[in-house]
Formats: structure tokens, C-alpha cells, sequence
């Protein structure tokens, strides 16, 4: 298509071959991964950058970028939280959706999303995210929901087999744009890492994110609405696909550390609280 230029996020070798391959004239991005030669344009990596959310990481490679070709003095990085708004209608739509399902969205609605389609190492065991539905239906005031893509029915159904109440599963029925209007409706969110955890806060639902094999420093949701989870271990992070010994970052995680603060986050006034001894 004839580009102009390209910016690089990813550091991959193959990203800035392709480019360059592709013959883009302006090819920017950070010098790793010996891929400098590459790049007409290489962006120094700040000498905290392993310290520092990706957020940040990216936006002083725009901020480079912008200074360098555009000329700007200063870039402001002020409020770079992410949003996104969902209409009304949309809500609408997407909570006809849930009460067509069988969901009593008169209920504080906690939406359950227990896959990670990427990677079988950052996935919870479907049995403790069975004992937490459980646990919140038992409250008589919730509905619980599990979603997921098309590629995680599989692990939805294994949760929905441990649980002794039914949730509502909806894995793989809906679209992306449905899918974030649902997350709009919860009052809460539980998920491992991944798309889903960074989604809720954007849309305005406070999550908790259970993480193990990957960095939670620099990849966490970017918002204060988020819970982060986790049990240190020697081994993490270690950023594999999936585990070669016994699972541990994430069996290391109770059903207890997940349902004491999911508690206080569904009781009034529980987002303060929930950071309270969970």
C-alpha cells in the first residue's frame, strides 16, 4: 500500500523485517532484539523501561517520534488511563441479551471470565473458579456469568460442571462489541490475564485480575479499578505459554484470595476495602 512510515510497539525481529522487507521508508521503534540495523529511526530505551508499565514504554516511543519528526518540545502524558464508552442502547441491548439467557439482571451482575486462549499457563483452575461462583451465588443477591471466545467454551464448561449452582454461560456467543457492553453492565469482573481484565476497567467495572506467568508491573490493566493477584514464587515471571513443573503461580492462588475481596467489592462502599487484607 505504498506506506510511509512505520511504528514498531512490538520489539520483534520479525515486526521490523517485515517493514523493512515491505520497503516503508520510515521505519521507527526501539533497537532490541538486534534489529537496529532495521530501523531508520531508533528510539534509546530508558534506563528504567524493565521497571515501568508498558503504557509508558509505548508512549515515550510516540513522544520520541513525535519530537524527533513533528518537531514537538514536549509531549504530555497527562491522564493516559484508557476508556471507552459503551451507549446506553448498547447496555440495553446487552443486558436483554443476558436476560434472554436465563440472568436476573436486577442482580448485581459478576461477570466470570475463566480462559486465556494464548496461553494454558496464566489459566486459574476451572475448580477455583467453580468454588468462587459458587461462593457469590450462595449471597442470593448475584448472577454470575462465564464468557470467554468461541476457543475457551471448553474451559467454561468445565467450570460450569464443578459448580453446584448454575451459572449463565455465554462463552462464544457473543461479539467483541457485545461482549465489552456486557462487561459495562457487571458490577464486578474476575479474569485471568487477559483481554477481558483490561477491558472492564476501561468501560468503568472494577476487576480482579488473577496473574502468575506474566509480569504484572508492566501489564496490568492500567487503572486504578483493577485488583491484581498474584502469589510470588522463584520461577515468576517466566513468561511461558505454558508450564513445564507443577503450575504453581497460579495453584499457589486460594479460592479465599478471591472471594474475600470480591466481597467487599460487590458490598457499598467496597472498592476501598477490598484492598484491605486480600
Amino acid at each position: 500500500r505504498r506506506y510511509d512510515m512505520a511504528v514498531l510497539l512490538p520489539n520483534a525481529f520479525g515486526a521490523a523485517l517485515l517493514t523493512f522487507a515491505a520497503g516503508i521508508p520510515i521505519r521507527v521503534g526501539y533497537p532490541t532484539d538486534g534489529r537496529a540495523w532495521l530501523l531508520t529511526h531508533r528510539i534509546p530505551l530508558r534506563p528504567h523501561w524493565r521497571r515501568e508499565h508498558q503504557v509508558y514504554f509505548y508512549l515515550h516511543l510516540i513522544a520520541e517520534l513525535e519530537h524527533r519528526l513533528g518537531g514537538a518540545e514536549r509531549v504530555s502524558f497527562a491522564d493516559p488511563i484508557p476508556r471507552l464508552t459503551v451507549s446506553e442502547e448498547r447496555k440495553r441491548g446487552a443486558l436483554a441479551f443476558l436476560a434472554e439467557r436465563g440472568v436476573d439482571v436486577g442482580r448485581k451482575i459478576v461477570v466470570v471470565n475463566p480462559g486465556a486462549v494464548n496461553s494454558r499457563a496464566k489459566q486459574w483452575l476451572p475448580e477455583r473458579f467453580a468454588a468462587v461462583g459458587d461462593a457469590l451465588l450462595e449471597r442470593g443477591d448475584t448472577s454470575v456469568v462465564l464468557i470467554g471466545t468461541p476457543a475457551e467454551r471448553a474451559i467454561s464448561e468445565a467450570v460450569r460442571r464443578h459448580m453446584r449452582y448454575a451459572p449463565v454461560v455465554v462463552t462464544g456467543e457473543t461479539s467483541v462489541e457485545l461482549m465489552v457492553a456486557i462487561l459495562s453492565c457487571a458490577r464486578l469482573v474476575i479474569s485471568n490475564d487477559t483481554g477481558a481484565a483490561h477491558v472492564a476497567p476501561a468501560v468503568g467495572t472494577p476487576v480482579i485480575v488473577l496473574f502468575g506467568p506474566t509480569e504484572d508491573l508492566a501489564t496490568r490493566p492500567f487503572s486504578d479499578r483493577a485488583l491484581v493477584i498474584r502469589k510470588p514464587v522463584a520461577c515468576a515471571p517466566c513468561m511461558r505459554r505454558e508450564c513445564p513443573i507443577d503450575h504453581r503461580c497460579m495453584t499457589g492462588i486460594a479460592v479465599e484470595d478471591v472471594v474475600r475481596p470480591a466481597f467487599r467489592l460487590l458490598d457499598e462502599g467496597g472498592w476501598a476495602r477490598a484492598f484491605v487484607a486480600s
